[in-house]
C-alpha cells in the first residue's frame, strides 16, 4: 500500500495501522492479506491538535510481484 496526498497540511498525515498510525504521505508498507480474513483496518488521520489542513490522498494497492 502507498499513501499519496497532496494539499495544505500533508505534514501531519499519519496513517497505516487503525490502532497506532505512524506512516506520512508518500510511504509504502507491505501487509499481509491471508485467506481465513479478507479485510485490513486501514486509519488516514491527523495527530490530535494538529493545525486546519485539507489533503487529498490516494491510497494505492499492488500486487506483491509488482513491488520488485
Amino acid at each position: 500500500l502507498t499513501l499519496d496526498c497532496q494539499g495544505t497540511g500533508v505534514s501531519a498525515v499519519r496513517w497505516g495501522s487503525a490502532y497506532q498510525p505512524a506512516q506520512t504521505c508518500g510511504a509504502s508498507v507491505v501487509l499481509p492479506f491471508l485467506s481465513g480474513s479478507a479485510q485490513q483496518p486501514i486509519s488516514v488521520q491527523f495527530p490530535p491538535g494538529s493545525h486546519q489542513s485539507y489533503v487529498e490522498y490516494t491510497l494505492t494497492v499492488q500486487p506483491p510481484d509488482a513491488m520488485g
